[in-house]
């Protein structure tokens, strides 16, 4: 179901002219939807999903001639900032609400996508969440205990990566 998902927007969202965007979009889904799957599943997001991403990344940028210093500074500095948002919520709650595994995924998202996108990928991955979360709750009655971030995240990396920056 997901990769029926991640086919659709690739082909909606797809520049008619860029072949290669397809491709570069088939490499970007498979790391995305395992680590989607397995967030879901498992509430865990793999190390190597998000090396796949940063792989993925590597390919792209230098094939666009994209100077990969300035995306890989902002990556690093989103992994550093949301870790340690994360870390510091866990040592005041007790209980982990953004992981590491988030952290690293918006880290990768971000060396991909590059600093502009940085609160596009926040607000919709974050909007993907809400909704979620919401329709669930009005569905139950119940307000779920925790929903895994990291499909949401993966996907707005998807749908990010065919479209500019928003919050230019």
């Amino acid at each position: 179901m997901l990769a029926s998902l991640y086919g659709l927007t690739g082909l909606v969202l797809r520049d008619q002219s860029a072949v290669l965007e397809l491709v570069f979009a088939a490499m970007l889904a498979a790391p995305l939807i395992w680590l989607s799957l397995t967030d879901l599943h498992g509430q865990e997001i793999p190390d190597l999903a998000a090396l796949g991403i940063v792989v993925v990344a590597c390919i792209v940028l230098v094939s666009q001639s994209t100077p990969i210093v300035p995306h890989l500074v902002a990556g690093l500095a989103i992994l550093a900032l949301f870790w340690a948002l994360g870390e510091v919520y866990f040592r005041a709650k007790g209980h982990e609400a953004l992981g590491i595994g988030d952290a690293k995924l918006f880290g990768a998202g971000i060396f991909l996508l590059g600093p502009p996108f940085i609160p596009d990928l926040v607000l919709l991955s974050s909007l993907g969440g809400l909704l979620v979360g919401g329709v669930s709750t009005l569905r139950t009655g119940i307000q779920p205990k925790g929903i895994p971030f990291g499909p949401f995240i993966a996907y707005a990396i998807f749908i990010l990566f065919f479209i500019d920056p928003i919050f230019l």
